[in-house]
């Protein structure tokens, strides 16, 4: 019964992460090119979807290896210590 908790704990992440894919998706798209160059836009798309992807994997991960699921979950949560896109803190 504990391993299924994990697994629901990876599938937690996965909601929040989406709803974090659908506001960058919203707030990069509406921001103007000097304030987001295209090379930013695109890293912070692709490393929302990659990771929303690894949250969905681990989940499942979870149900048959909790320690991997967790461990998949703390990877991602790693790329989140630095939000911003390489390059994006020149703009502050």
């Amino acid at each position: 019964m504990r391993d299924d908790l994990r697994s629901v704990y990876a599938a937690v992440f996965f909601l929040v992460n989406a709803t974090y894919v659908a506001l960058i998706f919203d707030l990069v798209g509406r921001a103007s090119a000097g304030e987001v160059s295209f090379r930013e836009r695109k890293i912070m798309r692709i490393r929302s979807v990659a990771t929303l992807a690894i949250f969905a994997l681990a989940a499942g991960v979870a149900l048959r290896f909790p320690i991997a699921g967790l461990a998949m979950c703390c990877g991602c949560l790693i790329v989140y210590l630095k939000p911003e896109a390489p390059g994006g803190e020149d703009h502050a």
